[in-house]
């Protein structure tokens, strides 16, 4: 079953946040950065249950390269991605949706 995703508000803002403080450091790190974020949708799109729960219901998902997770959720058919966090945030922190 192929599960719909919806990104929020308040993740479009951290991985936009990520992208920007990346490509500030390097020419071409903040692509490369937001790259990374979409081949993790892509996985957890095709594997939703396969990340356990690390908070009430939320699951995490680690980019490959860049010290971020994806925090979301499965509900129903759809994939809600509610977060793109820096993995030094604080656990509370990091879930504070």
């Amino acid at each position: 079953m192929k599960y719909g995703i919806v990104i929020t508000t308040l993740a479009y803002y951290d991985l936009e946040d990520a992208v920007v403080y990346y490509e500030g450091k390097v020419n071409g790190l903040g692509k490369r950065m937001e790259a990374d974020f979409w081949k993790s949708v892509d996985v957890i799109q095709k594997s939703p249950l396969g990340y356990r729960i690390r908070y009430v219901f939320y699951r995490q998902s680690m980019l490959e390269k860049f010290p971020y997770a994806v925090i979301y959720e499965v509900f129903g058919e759809k994939i809600i991605i509610y977060r793109v966090a820096h993995l030094k945030l604080q656990p509370e922190k990091r879930f504070k949706i």
